[in-house]
């Protein structure tokens, strides 16, 4: 039977009805609630910095106090809690069963359903030894005797009923509380018959409109007590959401950003961000023009049949089962390139304080194949492949349950895979925050799967003592492709878009072609020459000054700390080869035993200019160098007044990092040569890191 009609709140209706009200409960400190609800909360939320214990974040400690009043004060039910991927929901449904456990006779039996076994497995690890409830101390001392009393089952496949007999706490895949399946319909008499006053948590909430998921919710109505619903995605394809009220909604660019309400009257700012920062890095035109790439396209590994990316439905055709698209091989390897690219780069920035992975995303099972061959074949990655459905009847028990542990465990140092490919079965609930870089081989329809997907990798890194990572690390690499048309995606989660050594918001792009003409009439301008410098010393240009953003000291020393990085570059010895051709005399790289990182390569010089003008290949190091400075001067506007300052610090940099702590003058002319040849690679990657550094800070001291 279907649920009456009824008229959910959205998070905004609910503040607009009970926002006020709410605020004044929770600023008293709880006084209108029961005296067991203010210890409780009081406990996991005393007054002052608690220190030497995990607590609640603020946006988790947000969403179980609007739990309370909602169910309390409100008298509305049932609830609905949004809180994108990687910000803590489980933490959240413990904290509330606590509260219910310490509230006594509400319910007898909390029922905690989720749509697959892979979520299934994340909450058994939390739930079956009362992991959660311990790490993060729940219950106040005076109610620690109750934590003892619980106990918790995990219901995997049809069991002996009797099995669930006395369990406070059912853990269970919905399947097996859903008529048709094996044991379903015994399940939910058992609950009908056994399970008394019921407390109904949904994890993945946006799954509860399926119509036999909201059958077995009507068929427990009647002994429902309370019922809270959690989920990242609220937003289905179909338009159809939870049918709860949603007392609170924390998005995935609050997540990222920390900006986040924690009282109905304050949008926080200064907050942790809760999630990885999200780059999106495209292949760059001339490389797409080099390899004829410009037009993506597709084929059906049954028929052969050729797609463009623009025939593609990418919601209605994984309904044609026969129809397998696998990416053109050239798409495929361009995009799967770029992937390996940025995983080495993680790799060397992760310092093996982690293990960072990579995350392909194919349209079919054909194409995740034909992934997994090239990534083999051309990048030597070991990739573990984890494709079809998770009910997939052609895989025994035992052999899905060994997938399901490797694809859990693959973030851990001694796992063999540095990489996963999947189609569908890692959507909802499969959690490694090791995943760095993410692939894209194929589009996207539904906002609702797109975001399913990227929550994968924005859970963030942590130690292997449980700590975070610094923040810098932070960042989950997707790779894109322009023809795959995201760019509305990357704009509603507020990404950083990678174009180069640029990055930009993707909502800042302006799409009217309005950008090509900027850089047209830039082109035309002519350059400016000073005719009369004695004038200059008129101008008085004012030093920056402070407007609560990045000060140039600052960013001096963030420059500073980025031309580190030369540390980490590999370089092979040039040498100089004795024949010449042509007046040429060639620089050839000799290549030592084993060089870890990808060598720079270094063109021909003339012979002449090699035995003859050590001065002239000084100058032209020193003339780039300062055009670098240049560039910074205009890039960045605390370093308009200081460009020599920025010049000596690049200067510095290349003499103690590559040129070993010689000074430029000291140096050998193949030095000089083979430091000129790769500064642009070395601009690029300072660069980078720069843009990445200054966005983290800007965010940090933002209001």
């Amino acid at each position: 039977m279907e649920a009456l009609q009824q008229n959910f709140l959205d998070s905004d209706q609910w503040e607009k009805t009970y926002g006020e009200a709410y605020e004044a409960w929770r600023t008293e400190r709880w006084i209108a609630s029961s005296t067991v609800t203010r210890k409780f909360l009081a406990h996991l939320l005393p007054l002052g910095k608690a220190t030497g214990e995990k607590r609640l974040m603020p946006h988790q400690a947000e969403a179980l106090q609007r739990v309370i009043y909602s169910f309390e004060h409100a008298n509305i039910s049932p609830l609905l809690v949004t809180l994108a991927t990687g910000t803590g929901k489980t933490v959240v449904i413990a904290s509330v069963m606590a509260w219910l456990t310490c509230r006594e006779n509400i319910a007898k039996t909390f029922l905690l359903l989720c749509p697959n076994t892979i979520v299934r497995d994340r909450l058994q690890r939390d739930f079956s030894g009362l992991e959660v409830f311990k790490e993060f101390g729940l219950f106040p001392p005076e109610h620690t005797y109750k934590l003892k009393q619980l106990s918790c089952s995990i219901v995997e496949d049809f069991q002996n009923c009797t099995n669930l007999l006395g369990k406070k706490i059912i853990v269970s895949n919905r399947h097996q509380f859903q008529r048709g399946y094996s044991g379903g319909n015994d399940h939910l008499i058992f609950l009908q018959n056994e399970g008394g006053k019921l407390a109904v948590f949904n994890d993945e909430a946006h799954n509860t409109r399926g119509k036999e998921y909201a059958r077995s919710l009507s068929i427990l109505r009647q002994q429902t007590q309370f019922r809270l619903d959690v989920t990242a995605t609220p937003d289905r394809t179909d338009n159809l959401r939870p049918q709860s009220h949603e007392i609170y909604n924390l998005s995935v660019v609050q997540a990222i950003t920390g900006r986040y309400k924690t009282s109905t009257m304050l949008l926080a700012s200064g907050q942790p961000p809760l999630v990885k920062d999200v780059v999106v890095q495209r292949p760059a035109p001339k490389k797409l023009e080099l390899m004829q790439a410009q037009e993506l396209s597709f084929y059906d590994a049954n028929t052969q049949k050729s797609f463009t990316v623009r025939e593609i439905d990418w919601d209605d055709w994984p309904k044609q089962k026969s129809l397998q698209l696998v990416m053109d091989p050239g798409g495929m390897k361009l995009q799967l390139m770029l992937a390996h690219e940025a995983l080495q780069k993680k790799q060397r920035l992760a310092q093996n304080k982690y293990k960072p992975l990579l995350f392909v995303i194919a349209p079919s099972i054909a194409g995740a194949h034909k992934a997994v061959e090239m990534m083999k074949a051309d990048f030597k990655l070991n990739p573990l492949l984890v494709v079809g459905e998770i009910e997939d009847k052609e895989l025994s028990n035992e052999d899905k349950k060994k997938l399901r542990e490797k694809a859990a465990n693959i973030g851990h140092p001694d796992s063999p895979y540095d990489s996963v490919v999947s189609v569908y079965m890692l959507r909802e609930g499969w959690d490694v925050p090791q995943v760095s870089v993410m692939c894209l081989l194929r589009g996207f329809g539904s906002p609702l799967f797109a975001h399913q997907v990227l929550g994968r990798g924005l859970r963030l890194i942590r130690n292997s003592d449980g700590t975070v990572v610094e923040r810098s690390l932070q960042e989950l690499t997707v790779i894109d492709h322009p023809c795959l048309q995201l760019d509305n995606l990357w704009a509603d989660i507020d990404a950083l878009i990678l174009e180069g050594y640029e990055t930009i918001r993707e909502r800042e792009i302006p799409r009217d072609g309005s950008e090509l003409a900027d850089i047209a009439e830039r082109e035309r301008r002519e350059e400016q020459v000073v005719i009369r410098p004695e004038l200059q010393k008129l101008l008085q240009i004012p030093s920056p000054v402070d407007i609560g953003g990045i000060t140039t000291e600052r960013l001096l020393e963030l420059l500073e700390d980025c031309l580190a990085i030369f540390k980490e570059q590999q370089f092979e010895d040039v040498i100089i080869v004795g024949t010449a051709g042509n007046n040429i005399e060639r620089l050839r790289p000799q290549r030592t035993k084993e060089v870890v990182a990808k060598p720079f390569k270094v063109s021909a010089m003339p012979q002449d200019d090699f035995n003859k003008d050590r001065e002239l290949e000084q100058k032209r190091f020193t003339s780039a160098l300062m055009k670098w400075a240049n560039d910074y001067s205009e890039r960045y506007p605390q370093f308009v007044t200081c460009c020599d300052e920025v010049y000596r610090i690049i200067l510095r940099g290349f003499e103690t990092h590559i040129f070993k702590g010689q000074a430029v003058t000291e140096v050998s002319t193949p030095e000089l040569f083979g430091a000129h040849n790769v500064m642009p690679q070395l601009k690029e990657t300072v660069t980078y890191e720069m843009n990445h550094r200054i966005y983290t800070e800007e965010v940090l001291i933002s209001e």
